[in-house]
């Protein structure tokens, strides 16, 4: 039952970092001034939204926002956020590959 229990406890922690990753996306492009980023703020809304209501989270679909070409990492660059938005994606493809 304890095993249970820490594989439950260590999963919900992970949803809550998934989850806070894409709000951190969100609240370093609402501040980013240099950059038109409505479309690209839709999306991650969109992706938060069903992060929040699914009980399992793939996260393919926020690691599409940093293929090549990436407007994320364009935005991130210009507004000086850059190094924290790597760390996201870095993070985000650590839960898609399942080593944790």
């Amino acid at each position: 039952m304890w095993t249970w229990l820490l594989r439950k406890i260590k999963r919900d922690k992970f949803r809550e970092l998934k989850i806070n990753s894409m709000r951190i996306l969100l609240a370093h492009l609402d501040v980013s001034h240099k950059s038109d980023c409505k479309p690209l703020v839709c999306r991650i809304e969109k992706i938060l939204n069903e992060f929040e209501s699914a009980i399992t989270i793939d996260v393919s679909d926020a690691l599409e926002l940093y293929k090549e070409p990436s407007e994320l990492i364009d935005i991130a660059e210009k507004n000086d956020w850059l190094e924290q938005c790597l760390f996201i994606k870095k993070q985000l493809e650590f839960y898609h590959t399942g080593k944790f």
